[in-house]
C-alpha cells in the first residue's frame, strides 16, 4: 500500500472507532452482491444484483462501490435478485454536500453517472471538488468536472460524475437493514 492510502485507513479505523464511541456507529452489515446486469444492459441506469430478499436486501439499502462511494439504493427486490436504481439515473433528485461548501444543494440525474446542480453564482467552487451525501457516513458520490456560468443569471450549472466508470463495475456492497 503507498503510504496515502495507509494514512487514510489509519484516519478512517480511528474516525470509526470514536463515531462508535459516541453512540453514532455508522458501519452497517454489508453484503456482497456480483452486477449481473450494468448500464447499457439493463434499463435506465440500474444494475441487476445476483443478492435478494433471501439474504436480507430490501428497498431503500444503500448501494456502495467499495465502502466509501455510494452509487444508488435498492428499488425492487426479488427472492434471489434485486433493481439497484443509482443516482445518477434521469431525474433521480437527491440532497448533496460539495467539499469546502457549507451549504446542501439538489442534484440532479443525468444518466449514465452524471449529475448537474444549480448553484449560487457567487460561490467559488473548483473543478475536483468531491461531492458527497450528507451524513456522518460521508459518502462520495462524485467530482465535479465543469461549471457553466452566464453573467446574466445568479446562477451557476456545476457537472458532475461517479467516481468510476458503472460500466465497468462488477460488484458492489449493499448495505443491509438487519
Amino acid at each position: 500500500q503507498n503510504s496515502f492510502v495507509l494514512g487514510f485507513n489509519i484516519v478512517k479505523n480511528e474516525n470509526d472507532e470514536l463515531k462508535a464511541a459516541l453512540g453514532r456507529d455508522t458501519r452497517k452489515n454489508m453484503i456482497y452482491a456480483s452486477v449481473l446486469k450494468a448500464p447499457d444492459f439493463s434499463p435506465y441506469d440500474t444494475f441487476i444484483l445476483d443478492v435478494g430478499s433471501d439474504v436480507g436486501i430490501q428497498v431503500g439499502n444503500i448501494v456502495t462501490v467499495g465502502t466509501t462511494t455510494s452509487v444508488g439504493y435498492i428499488s425492487e427486490v426479488y427472492s434471489k435478485t434485486s433493481l439497484a436504481r443509482l443516482y445518477s439515473s434521469p431525474g433521480e433528485e437527491l440532497l448533496v454536500v460539495i467539499e469546502g461548501q457549507k451549504s446542501s444543494f439538489k442534484a440532479i440525474g443525468r444518466g449514465n453517472g452524471n449529475f448537474e446542480i444549480k448553484a449560487p453564482r457567487d460561490l467559488t467552487i473548483e473543478k475536483g471538488a468531491k461531492v458527497y451525501l450528507p451524513g456522518l457516513a460521508h459518502h462520495v458520490i462524485g467530482v465535479v468536472e465543469d461549471k457553466e456560468a452566464n453573467i446574466a443569471h445568479s446562477l451557476q450549472t456545476l457537472y458532475f460524475k461517479l467516481p468510476m466508470n458503472i460500466q465497468a463495475v462488477r460488484w458492489v456492497l449493499v448495505e443491509s437493514s438487519e
